[in-house]
């Protein structure tokens, strides 16, 4: 559906309904779904944006590599009248002040000076679940001794987003000297930590400090600078920046966030209240940052027609599930569960099923009715109500004590989809 997805963000609405009736089939088959179903719940169900959606972030995504890599058709959107009417100058355009402010990508020296260490449990315990805080402690001290050991100076970072927020903030340990910033763009919890990177060796510069540890408890944030292809400016910055100074050796060490660490409670503390006593700065975007921006921009509007939508087609659907989700629901599923049955609880939510009052309306059956209790044989009388199926739901108390799908899901919703799974696949009716 994205190849070649920018050449679609201005398509025509009769262009743009094939290309919707080729995603919706595809989703339906992969979901179980029947024909009946309303398209805006199978693509909340898929938790996938549609496809006009769609469309215009491959668009945006696509001009904010063109713009970071200062390519040819990036000077023509940005500093040209847009006399044409296209994908790309719809997009630009629509999110103009955004793409002027993605930065540029600069030249990556190779470093020879960065070494990083994400092994902080090596050879006591696989992760920080299986360790105490003595462990902890015990394993942070030994670190900090070691570094003391061969003269290196150690400098706490942490970052962290909150709304429209991203806040950032070093500890000199030896000086006893906290600096936080902030800036008005959200962006991700790494470029916090880069944020954070950036101080503290223009910091460790400026006070000629020449062989330095930024101890951090970003695995992410450690990892990009490794990333000799990054496409992201910041680590690209910090990579230049230790590389061409007079530092001998920048180490990243990572420890683990909120285990009682002195040093990095100080620096938490820090970088959560920027927005109130930092230093305000000016940042670009990343491409990254950039593209989740823009693509959380164009959730909120799918939010808002989602919304209207379900004011006329699946009510009880949506009185279930009114905010778009970033996974579908069987993503978190402990126990693996069989696909006929996922794609029978999705008919059961949708109430569109396999049953006799769907088929009726589609003239395959004459009679909508259950033949056990003849009233209409939706999903919802076949869990809650068919008498055909009484001994079996005596086995599940909590399904007894609903009526309705929506009121089940109300009141047990840890334990709603296995519950309905396993009632299902007790009663070996398909759904």
């Amino acid at each position: 559906m994205e190849y070649a997805a920018s050449s679609f963000a201005n398509l025509s609405k009769k262009a743009l309904s094939k290309l919707k009736i080729c995603d919706n089939k595809i989703l339906r088959k992969c979901l179980g779904l029947i024909k009946s179903t309303p398209t805006h719940i199978i693509h909340h169900m898929a938790a996938e944006l549609p496809g006009e959606y769609r469309f215009q972030l491959a668009t945006a995504k696509e001009i904010s590599k063109l713009i970071a890599y200062n390519l040819p058709l990036a000077d023509s959107l940005i500093n040209q009248p847009l006399t044409y009417s296209t994908s790309y100058t719809m997009i630009f355009t629509e999110f103009e002040p955004m793409f002027r402010e993605i930065e540029k990508l600069p030249s990556s020296t190779t470093n020879s000076k960065i070494k990083v260490d994400i092994d902080f449990f090596k050879n006591i315990t696989k992760s920080k679940k299986e360790a105490n805080e003595e462990q902890i402690y015990q394993l942070f001290n030994k670190k900090l001794n070691d570094l003391k050991d061969r003269n290196i100076e150690t400098i706490f970072t942490d970052g962290s987003v909150k709304e429209d927020s991203t806040k950032a903030a070093f500890y000199h340990n030896k000086s006893n000297t906290i600096r936080s910033f902030h800036t008005n763009k959200r962006m991700a919890s790494m470029t916090a930590e880069l944020i954070a990177f950036i101080k503290a060796i223009d910091f460790a510069i400026t006070h000629q400090i020449n062989r330095l540890a930024i101890l951090t408890d970003s695995k992410s944030g450690v990892m990009a600078l490794t990333n000799e292809d990054s496409n992201n400016y910041l680590t690209i910055e910090i990579r230049n920046k230790i590389q061409n100074s007079n530092l001998e050796i920048v180490e990243f060490p990572f420890i683990p966030n909120h285990s009682g660490i002195h040093q990095n409670n100080i620096v938490d503390n820090a970088a959560k209240n920027a927005d109130r006593n930092g230093e305000f700065i000016h940042l670009g975007w990343t491409i990254d940052d950039a593209c989740k921006e823009i693509e959380r921009i164009l959730t909120i509007k799918w939010q808002r027609h989602y919304s209207i939508i379900s004011n006329d087609k699946g009510k009880k659907y949506y009185q279930m599930f009114p905010k778009i989700s970033k996974h579908p629901w069987f993503k978190f599923l402990n126990n693996k569960i069989e696909a006929n049955l996922i794609k029978q609880m999705n008919r059961t939510l949708t109430g569109h099923a396999f049953r006799n009052e769907t088929l009726a309306k589609f003239n395959i059956i004459q009679s909508s009715n259950c033949e056990t209790c003849q009233v209409d044989e939706t999903p919802e009388h076949i869990i809650f109500k068919c008498t055909k199926f009484n001994t079996t739901r005596n086995l599940f108390t909590k399904i007894q004590e609903a009526s309705s799908i929506q009121e089940f899901y109300k009141n047990n919703q840890k334990t709603f989809y296995y519950t309905i799974i396993n009632f299902l696949k007790q009663i070996k009716a398909q759904i």
